[in-house]
């Protein structure tokens, strides 16, 4: 600050009444020089960002072409390279089929005339992830030419005993040399689309438990997540991603003598890979690494956490806007109702954020109802514990003064034979299997290209057919209302001893 600066502050100061010393006046005026050095290196720092963003948006152009054209160079290449059958004979995220295959690689009598090779890899990989696995293994000599694997094993009926009852997806007795245990028990229960049942996997266990000294339960997931139905059992989580994947990479590499089965295992995989795990080509990948890498690409590199951060932002708002779309589509036909776990009434806003966010189609017309009480409606949801797909279906609810106050279990609805039998034969899609709240339910997968709802890998499809994916979406619904109210009228003129 020169002199005449320094006149006028001193100027400035006594016009306030201020009674400041010589050293409070200087001390003042340092601190004035540290907050202009302070401002001006925010201003040149702000520019050099503002320089830095426009930068980054110049070259985002031609760096999307290039992504673009890399991608859709390795997709050519790979359609031209493999026929993959199982691409055109499953439909990749029914749970029922994964099991069905795995089951018939475990199963050492199967027609892929491995016999108990691909099982004892199973249970290699097992040992490996898992020290408790191994520890339950140790010290048993295993018989595996008698081992059994049954797909679908049933257990028995909820009305005979409410402890053990259901179906596992896949059931393992393998036989040992042991007197004292002479049979170690594996139950596998598989979710790939399907939500968990009520006590699934404590059923599952103690089944295993009632029939051998030596078990376990295993979860396989995509990820290998928690069950939420365990309650204080002891299982073991697995995954597609993880265990699956190494298990078919070591049953690859010791096939390489019977290339029949080979192919189907390699086939198999990459299925598993592309079309249920979304895992990402490493061939695109190092391309995508390469252009980032160069001199001029280098500030996208500055902004990487920024760029993360806002690709979820954007992950969240494509999702919420996805559905306050779908309400006010629906809403210009029906009475609908934004609600968390069916009950609790939220924003629309909200939808996505909540746990069990989804949508009733709470309309007259559109409701059976069972007795005073208790109503069939048409509900959408999204499920947290679930990777967070879409579903939607029938639900049974019930009421008190005309609020919807508890979900009904399925066993309660006597009906529900008669609406499944009439709506099946009407509906142009499949549903899945129904589970204690969800009755005649299905996932919705947008695009139909089997992908999970919350999968990153949408993010694009979405916000570039937003429109198509929602329109999509309701069509579906609206199919599904449309042979729903027939199936109403056809059971309510029916006479009641009918009915039920």
């Amino acid at each position: 600050m020169d002199e005449q600066e320094r006149v006028i502050f001193e100027n400035s100061v006594n016009s306030l009444g201020l009674n400041l010393s010589e050293i409070e006046i200087q001390h003042s005026i340092d601190f004035l020089h540290s907050v202009s050095s302070i401002v001006d290196h925010i201003k040149s720092e702000v520019s050099i960002k503002d320089i830095n963003l426009l930068n980054l948006n110049s070259i985002i152009p031609d760096i999307s072409v290039r992504i673009k054209e890399i991608s859709d160079s390795q997709e050519l290449k790979e359609k031209k390279e493999r026929f993959n059958v199982f691409e055109c004979l499953t439909k990749h995220h029914l749970e029922q089929l994964h099991s069905k295959f795995l089951s018939y690689l475990l199963d050492i009598n199967a027609q892929h005339a491995c016999g108990n090779l691909f099982l004892n890899e199973f249970i290699e990989v097992l040992k490996d992830e898992n020290p408790e696995i191994r520890k339950i293994f140790s010290n048993l000599t295993l018989n595996l030419i008698s081992a059994k694997t049954i797909p679908q094993k049933y257990i028995g009926r909820q009305i005979d005993d409410p402890e053990i009852y259901g179906f596992i997806d896949i059931f393992i007795e393998v036989t040992t040399n042991s007197t004292q245990h002479p049979v170690v028990n594996i139950a596998i229960e598989n979710k790939i689309g399907a939500i968990e049942q009520e006590d699934q996997i404590k059923r599952y266990v103690r089944f295993c438990r009632n029939n051998s000294e030596k078990y376990f339960g295993l979860y396989l997931t995509l990820d290998g997540k928690k069950s939420n139905e365990a309650g204080d059992e002891i299982y073991y989580c697995i995954s597609y991603k993880k265990t699956i994947l190494n298990w078919l990479d070591r049953i690859h590499d010791i096939t390489s003598h019977i290339p029949l089965v080979q192919s189907g295992v390699f086939f198999y995989k990459k299925m598993l890979e592309s079309k249920i795990l979304h895992l990402p080509s490493n061939q695109v990948v190092m391309e995508i690494k390469k252009i980032l890498l160069q001199k001029e690409n280098l500030v996208f590199l500055k902004y990487g956490d920024e760029i993360v951060e806002t690709i979820k932002e954007i992950h969240v708002q494509l999702r919420k806007d996805f559905f306050k779309q779908v309400y006010f589509e629906l809403e210009k036909k029906y009475r609908v109702v934004p609600v968390d776990g069916f009950i609790e009434t939220i924003l629309v806003d909200d939808i996505w954020v909540k746990p069990n966010g989804g949508i009733n189609i709470d309309d007259d017309q559109y409701t059976f109802q069972i007795n005073k009480t208790d109503k069939i409606v048409l509900a959408i949801s999204h499920n947290c514990d679930h990777d967070n797909d879409i579903l939607f279906g029938l639900v049974g609810m019930k009421t008190e003064n005309g609020k919807n106050v508890d979900a009904v279990h399925n066993e309660y609805i006597p009906v529900l034979k008669l609406i499944e039998k009439s709506l099946r034969s009407k509906l142009q899609y499949p549903c899945e299997q129904p589970d204690n709240m969800w009755f005649m339910w299905r996932h919705y997968y947008p695009i139909k290209i089997g992908v999970s709802f919350d999968s990153s890998s949408l993010n694009f499809d979405i916000a570039d057919r937003f429109d198509e994916i929602v329109l999509e979406f309701v069509k579906e619904i609206e199919h599904f209302l449309t042979m729903w109210k027939e199936t109403i009228n056809e059971i309510t003129q029916l006479p009641l001893t009918e009915q039920y």
